[in-house]
């Protein structure tokens, strides 16, 4: 037989299969045994309700079926009545099947769709394998897909909270070789206006949406800034069992990624992120990771454990942060100094941040070599454990090298109450370094302190808490000196009051402050005590971190022995106005001794003044550094 005659028989066979399959297509759409067939697999597979409004039908190029307004019905206990719907639905039939009798899908095409995803008690309203019927787990509705194509489509979702959020999708299509093996994947989707290109792969997606499944795969993700690379062990169900990958972040800027989840960010520094997750008996462990933000690098590991109460447990390190630079490049904005009679400003507490972790607990250990805070203050081998539940975040332990010396202690944070709760012991905390680390000219040298804290507090930001603490604060302080040289007023009141006369140093024996604070304020009979080579001071009076006051009175004493200054003819000085950049001046009730002593002095030559500070001296008194403790 010639190549003519088989080419003729062959082209005859093909065109008649074709006929036959045409008849059959038509046989099956007039009795309505296609859309029955379709309704009954994605009963049968998912337990779900299919409903078409109008049918077509098209012979050519392959047979295929129209239809208008599908749907598809949702979970009974889902807030959508509707999984998915559709204004236009194509759908392209293999032919030889057709032949004998079974409509088999090798592809669909959607447009101006709806697809409703929700998360609730009972879980996620996705369709699972053998939903209705388990006997089907191990089937797949279309068999011979082999192509999606997605365009002009909606993806609502709806958290378990009842928070929504919406994307769209521009273009999706979705190519395999039948079956959802060897799928490859294309989408173009964004929300809030940011737009994400996906490219996937995946070896054998047949098993969808059954426990345990998993597919070897490639994932990527790019915005117009960032692009994000997993590779591995896919897993094809939400709760990541048997997955295994490895994942890179490159991103120039966050701006774009914050921006497509909702959050109003300035732009970021430069993020670059390696990771490794797996499986591990249920776990998602996230092991190998490192992360830079900027100069900021992070290595640690993180395990997540779902449930009904997902559980977080996570190890981080890294060699330097600086926080008040870690905020910028994160994208925060720059916060402004507060005003010269408050503390702190009036920015609010990211209370956000510790509502958002309801449903989890888990514990979070931190070490830091160098921790730079926004005070300019620098923190050395830093090592906290962030433990949380619900609302409730607490840092239990911490310990850190400052200021020369040690700091232990614990904070809590309860979102629900807008809630502070402080416990701090300081020790040999120089003054020197507080100074100096805080760029203050303050030209002070020594002064170790012990401070001991325990308080409460309520807000919405550091100012609202700081105005509100309830609770004793303690500072005991060694010796220590200012240098000072008389630049202005309050430096000569203050060296005329606590050095020798003409002395340019002020030797500090010793301070004593207690802080009885309540409701912002400390409010004492002797609240703060002095000691330094020439005089003596107790204070009384109220520190204010409501309003941001000092409102202090002391009696000054010359101690035995000294060169008279003004400590022998003032016997009270003033410590009042903003806690920031306080003032110092004699107390008036006290102006008209003080000129009687000096009337004193001049008509007897200093003798009445230099007798009396000799007997207050004589007279053995309690150390007012403290007294203020008793």
């Amino acid at each position: 037989m010639g190549w003519r005659k088989v080419a003729g028989w062959s082209a005859g066979i093909v065109v008649g299969l074709a006929a036959a399959g045409a008849l059959a297509f038509l046989a099956l759409v007039d009795s309505e045994t296609l859309a029955r067939h379709a309704r009954d697999r994605t009963r049968d597979s998912w337990g779900r309700e299919l409903k078409v409004g109008g049918m077509s039908l098209r012979l050519l190029p392959r047979p295929s079926l129209h239809a208008t307004q599908v749907s598809l019905s949702n979970s009974p206990w889902a807030k959508e009545p509707l999984f998915f719907q559709a204004e236009t639905l194509r759908a392209d039939f293999e032919l030889l099947p057709l032949l004998v009798g079974r409509a088999e899908v090798k592809s669909l095409g959607f447009e101006n769709a709806v697809l409703n995803l929700e998360a609730g008690a009972e879980g996620t309203n996705f369709p699972r394998r053998g939903e209705a019927h388990p006997a089907a787990a191990g089937s797949s509705p279309f068999p011979s897909l082999e192509s999606i194509r997605i365009r002009n489509a909606t993806v609502s979702s709806r958290s378990p909270d009842g928070k929504a959020a919406a994307w769209t999708i521009e273009t999706a299509d979705l190519t395999s070789d039948g079956g959802l093996k060897n799928v490859d994947i294309q989408a173009r989707f964004g929300r809030n206006r940011q737009m994400l290109e996906l490219k996937a792969h995946l070896a054998d997606a047949s098993r969808w949406g059954t426990a345990g499944a998993v597919s070897d795969g490639t994932v990527d993700v790019k915005s117009e800034r960032a692009e994000l690379h997993v590779e591995g062990r896919l897993p094809l169900q939400r709760g990541f069992d048997g997955h295994h990958v490895r994942g890179t972040v490159k991103a120039a800027s966050l701006d774009g990624l914050f921006a497509f989840m909702g959050i109003q960010r300035r732009p970021t520094a430069p993020f670059n992120a390696t990771f490794e997750s797996r499986d591990d008996a249920g776990r998602i462990a996230i092991t190998r990771l490192t992360a830079s933000l900027g100069k900021l690098t992070v290595a640690g590991l993180v395990s997540v454990t779902p449930g009904e109460r997902t559980r977080i447990d996570a190890k981080l390190a890294t060699d330097r942060l600086d926080w008040a630079q870690a905020f910028l490049d994160s994208g925060g904005l720059v916060i402004p100094d507060p005003p010269t009679d408050k503390l702190y400003s009036d920015r609010p507490i990211a209370w956000g941040l510790v509502n958002g972790l309801a449903g989890t607990e888990g514990v979070v250990d931190i070490e830091l070599k160098s921790l730079r805070l926004r005070n300019r203050l620098e923190l050395r081998n830093t090592k906290a454990r962030f433990q949380f539940r619900d609302n409730v975040m607490e840092l239990k332990p911490f310990s850190t090298e400052m200021l020369g010396g040690t700091a232990t202690g614990s904070m809590a944070f309860t979102g629900a109450k807008k809630a502070v709760r402080v416990q701090f012991e300081g020790r040999n905390l120089l003054l020197e370094r507080w100074f100096k680390e805080r760029g203050s000219p303050v030209p002070f040298t020594g002064g170790p302190m012990s401070v001991s804290a325990t308080f409460n507090g309520q807000g919405d930001s550091m100012q609202d808490v700081a105005a509100s603490i309830t609770g004793p604060i303690t500072v005991r302080m060694g010796r220590g000196t200012w240098h000072s040289q008389r630049a202005g007023e309050l430096e000569t009141l203050m060296t005329n009051v606590f050095a020798p006369r003409d002395a340019k140093d002020m030797e500090f024996a010793c301070l004593g402050a207690n802080l009885p604070f309540r409701d912002g304020r400390a409010t004492a009979e002797r609240i703060i005590g002095a000691r330094s080579q020439a005089s003596r001071l107790i204070a009384s009076g109220t520190v204010d971190f409501r309003e941001g006051q000092f409102d202090l009175r002391g009696k000054v004493e010359a101690v035995k022995g000294a060169t008279l200054g003004i400590s022998a003819i003032a016997s009270g000085i003033v410590i009042h106005g903003p806690l920031r950049k306080p003032q110092v001046a004699l107390d008036k009730a006290g102006t008209p001794a003080a000129i009687a002593r000096v009337g004193a002095a001049l008509a007897t030559a200093g003798v009445t003044l230099l007798g009396t500070a000799l007997a207050e001296a004589a007279v053995e008194k309690n150390d007012p550094c403290e007294i203020v403790f008793r």
